[in-house]
């Protein structure tokens, strides 16, 4: 449930991070409008990530549905690491942003399934 309480909380911070930050900014690890906005997502993306293994952990040895959860989540928890990495290169940023909006959903849709 914390989890994706979490999850939520990102996609949100995701969002808000988009209008701050442009699109069309330069390649760089931290961008020069909406840093701060920019770093509170990304450094809020580190406990999803680890809280995402460790449920998946968790859940291997728990019935199906709960294992099928575990990796449903931890999948998307990837897909939006990676898109937020591929976004540090302006040329991949498109694809960086689809995979952070992917990602959100496939992990939302995960942590929901055993409810």
């Amino acid at each position: 449930m914390a989890l994706g309480a979490l999850v939520g909380i990102e996609l949100a911070l995701g969002i808000a991070t988009l209008i701050y930050a442009p699109i069309s900014r330069r390649s760089g690890w931290l961008p020069i409008e909406g840093t701060s906005i920019y770093l509170v997502h990304s450094v809020l993306g580190l406990p999803l990530a680890l809280g995402g293994v460790a449920y998946l952990f968790r859940t291997r040895a728990a019935s199906r549905i709960y294992r099928l959860s575990g990796r449903i989540s931890v999948v998307g928890v990837a897909f939006a690491g990676v898109g937020g990495l591929l976004t540090i290169s302006h040329p991949l940023r498109v694809v960086g942003l689809l995979l952070m909006l992917m990602g959100p959903m496939t992990a939302g849709f995960g942590y929901a399934i055993p409810r």
